[in-house]
């Protein structure tokens, strides 16, 4: 007789977990847009529906294989910071106790996955997909979380066979403003833009300019100059009227870059340091777009100490924005599916 004892788990354990932990829908969604999140997705459609009442959540993460899903989604209890294990985009997994996925179980019966992500980083891929795939989904609700390397047009990181964020190269002419003479003469010279750069450096040390980060970020630094915007400001019109002819809400969120809530580069020149979050705000409005700015947010619950990099929140970062966006759905009555939106209420 063996003098060994044995835990064993019986598969009720997955319904009690579900149940007990995610009773409520604003939770369980959130735990959703958590793994769009870890998906590096950009943007997130929540559709509710009475007749059948039915949930779905829709990103344009990246997805999983087969062998991803069984090895690692299928398992409970998974611990994805302790493996360290990073997301394609290199975001920190807001995951740590390999739970969120059993949210589904606790509000309802049946749950179903379409793995259909793609990778999308700037507007006019999130566009893309919105009329490849997303309209046919039929959503109550677009969100676009916009970022400040979205305005690349029209690739920042060009999606090839070998490489998942391969970088365009056409993303480095954007020195000149192709609407003046100067700019449509050397549009396409790789080494004229060089030069640009290299000239607004030297002008900058000769002011006693202070060292800007994201001036010298090719990935960001078109965010600050007012004609890199016209394509997003399009794109995002368009957006709106696609939308509208389906009477779906659509909703734009921003994050701000590190040094936006750096005290220090904040003091230099507060009104140009966040000059994109003026320029999206305005876009916003001119198109009736209901806009939450999630800067303020950042800066008042710990700012440069919620940043795993430049771009990228740590795990408490990840657990304010994930708290942001439950509050947001909250305040856009969706945390009850018998109630319809109500697009006067004010946060």
């Amino acid at each position: 007789m063996s003098n060994k004892l044995k835990m064993t788990f019986d598969p009720r354990t997955i319904e009690h977990l579900g149940i007990k932990m995610y009773s409520t829908l604003p939770p369980a969604i959130a735990e959703l847009i958590a793994n769009a999140y870890d998906a590096c997705a950009s943007e997130a459609i929540v559709k509710l529906s009475d007749n059948p009442k039915k949930i779905e959540v829709i990103d344009n993460g990246t997805g999983m294989t087969f062998n991803e899903v069984n090895e690692y989604f299928l398992k409970i209890g998974r611990n994805r910071r302790i493996e360290s294990q990073e997301t394609p985009c290199e975001r920190f997994p807001t995951g740590k106790k390999g739970l969120g996925k059993l949210a589904l179980f606790g509000i309802g019966k049946k749950i179903e996955v379409i793995n259909a992500g793609i990778p999308g980083y700037t507007t006019y891929q999130e566009m893309e997909f919105l009329k490849a795939y997303g309209l046919d989904m039929e959503p109550d609700m677009v969100i676009l979380g916009f970022v400040f390397n979205d305005l690349f047009y029209k690739y920042l990181h060009k999606p090839t066979e070998k490489e998942l964020l391969s970088h365009e190269p056409q993303a480095e002419l954007n020195r000149f403003d192709t609407n003046s003479i100067v700019g449509s003469v050397f549009a396409k010279s790789y080494l004229a833009h060089s030069v640009a750069y290299i000239i607004e450096r030297i002008q900058n040390k000769l002011a006693r300019r202070p060292y800007l980060s994201f001036e010298h970020r090719r990935d960001f630094y078109l965010a600050w100059k007012p004609y890199g915007w016209r394509h997003s400001e399009r794109l995002i019109a368009q957006m709106k009227q696609l939308l509208d002819k389906k009477n779906i809400q659509f909703n734009i969120i921003t994050f701000p870059v590190s040094s936006q809530v750096d005290k220090t580069v904040l003091s230099f020149d507060e009104k140009y340091v966040l000059y994109p979050q003026s320029r999206i705000k305005e876009i916003a409005a001119k198109n009736n777009i209901p806009f939450y700015d999630l800067t303020n947010s950042i800066q008042n619950n710990g700012d440069l100490k919620l940043y795993k990099d430049y771009l990228h929140f740590n795990s408490n970062g990840n657990d304010i924005i994930a708290k942001e966006l439950t509050q947001y759905l909250l305040t856009k009555n969706y945390s009850n599916p018998d109630v319809s939106p109500r697009s006067s209420r004010k946060k």
